[in-house]
């Protein structure tokens, strides 16, 4: 459907396919996807908070209609936001020249000083709370709370970090070996972090990131896996960006000049985009404060997914101090694959290897005497399983064929790869989020590293060369 479409279904599951083309690198499916939010919130008092970051970046876009459709589409959310978030936008479009832009600010400026108002009012109004009272206000924090600096962690004891964990990620407390990670870290250690998929590796370097002075750099193979992580900090109130191939040049150049000003504490980018001119001279007039190698196996040729590319981030690591901050993940390195990771990235490395062994995953082997059989296997097998998953296959013929063979027997079925447009594969990405699909059929361009605590059955049509894959 089209964003306009979309609009007049007054249907709240059009928001995640809204959300898809706010990200579009077309300017006219942005605008478009900006004013059919407005008309669900206006006119079917449907709540469109989840796209607020989608929103907020568009309006500083490069397009002046952009600008204008998802600042009208901001004002329905001025309630929602932060002062820091209504401060972006003020310097954002201080050079604004369109006068029907000007004149939008100043009504964001107008509504927003009304709100705040109220805020202080209400504030006023409210009884002081007892800090030994057993209950507290139920408040939404208006602003991110703010980051300490590394200096200040280092002074403080795991308790008082943990604390500061709730209040910056609302997560209660940390596991011991992510507890050790940081703490190295934050001593400005060189780590290799080994845990199984789903531990929270990426919390490691999130954290402390947050709280570093600078930017820190995250080199990771796969866009889904950036736009995940990215979406779920903003949503949290962290300043968090991607650079990737599916966004226009001008959009990546704006982030890279944003970055060199020290607008964000994370900045995803694939290792293949080093070989970028302008990365290159851009990356030496960033602040950086720590550098992530995220599925640190492609560094090692002894990896099952080895990738020239990494190389080229350990020439970045050898230019760093030795008291420089660098940490690698992965869920799969053999012995062998973990020593070579070291190697490369300082005798100095300290490795933490938790326990691989999920409780929760089974692993087995269907043996079928054809094609036919096991297409018809699939379609019996996925009938039984409650929840949805994902099937891999190993070409995107192979995907496109099995996803419409699922569909012909009445199993709601999508096919994923990189030959789709970006526009395409952020729908399904959000998909899988809501569960849209019993099942996604795809190549390996998705799944690895997103956050998907109720995925209920893998399928993989061909056996992979190794259990890990």
């Amino acid at each position: 459907m089209s964003p306009y479409e979309l609009g007049e279904s007054g249907n709240e599951a059009a928001i995640p396919f809204l959300i898809a083309y706010l990200q579009s690198s077309q300017a006219i499916e942005k605008r478009l996807a900006a004013s059919a939010l407005t008309k669900l919130n206006k006119n079917h008092s449907i709540d469109i908070s989840l796209a607020k970051p989608y929103l907020l970046n568009n309006c500083s876009d490069l397009a002046p209609q952009t600008r204008q459709y998802s600042l009208n589409a901001i004002i329905r959310l001025l309630p929602q936001l932060t002062t820091d978030e209504i401060e972006n936008i003020y310097s954002n479009l201080q050079h604004e020249d369109k006068e029907y832009n000007k004149k939008l600010i100043r009504s964001v400026k107008k509504k927003w000083n009304q709100i705040k108002n109220t805020r202080i009012t209400k504030s006023l109004r409210e009884p002081i709370i007892s800090p030994d009272s057993q209950h507290s206000p139920n408040q939404t924090p208006m602003t991110p709370v703010k980051p300490v600096s590394q200096e200040s962690l280092n002074k403080l004891g795991r308790g008082k970090i943990e604390e500061l964990l709730l209040e910056q990620f609302k997560m209660p407390g940390f596991h011991d070996d992510q507890w050790k990670t940081i703490s190295a870290i934050l001593r400005g250690k060189r780590v290799l972090l080994i845990q199984k998929t789903g531990y929270g590796k990426s919390l490691c370097f999130q954290f402390p990131a947050n709280n570093f002075d600078g930017t820190t750099i995250v080199f990771s193979p796969l866009i889904a896996l950036m736009r995940d992580q990215v979406n779920a900090l903003q949503l949290l109130g962290i300043q968090a960006a991607c650079i990737n191939s599916n966004q226009e040049n001008e959009r990546n150049r704006e982030i890279i000049n944003k970055a060199k000003a020290g607008k964000y504490k994370l900045l995803y980018i694939a290792p293949e985009r080093q070989e970028n001119q302008f990365w290159q001279e851009a990356v030496r007039e960033i602040n950086i404060s720590m550098v992530v190698v995220d599925e640190a196996h492609c560094i090692s040729v002894w990896g099952h997914d080895f990738r020239p590319s990494y190389r080229r981030i350990i020439n970045l690591v050898n230019q760093l101090p030795q008291d420089f901050p660098v940490l690698a993940v992965t869920a799969t390195a053999t012995t062998r694959t973990a020593k070579d990771i070291q190697h490369q990235i300082g005798s100095n490395t300290i490795q933490i290897r938790g326990n691989l062994m999920r409780d929760n995953f089974h692993l087995s082997v269907i043996h079928t005497d054809s094609q036919e059989a096991k297409l018809a296997y699939m379609v019996e097998f996925i009938n039984e399983q409650p929840g949805t998953g994902l099937m891999y296959t190993g070409t995107r013929v192979n995907a496109e064929v099995t996803a419409n063979w699922l569909r012909f027997n009445n199993i709601d079925a999508v096919h994923y790869h990189a030959g789709l447009t970006p526009e395409q594969r952020q729908a399904i990405e959000i998909g899988l989020k809501t569960n849209k699909w019993k099942c996604i059929v795809s190549t390996n361009a998705l799944g690895m590293g997103m956050d998907k605590p109720d995925l209920r059955f893998l399928i993989h049509t061909q056996i992979p060369q190794s259990p890990t894959q």
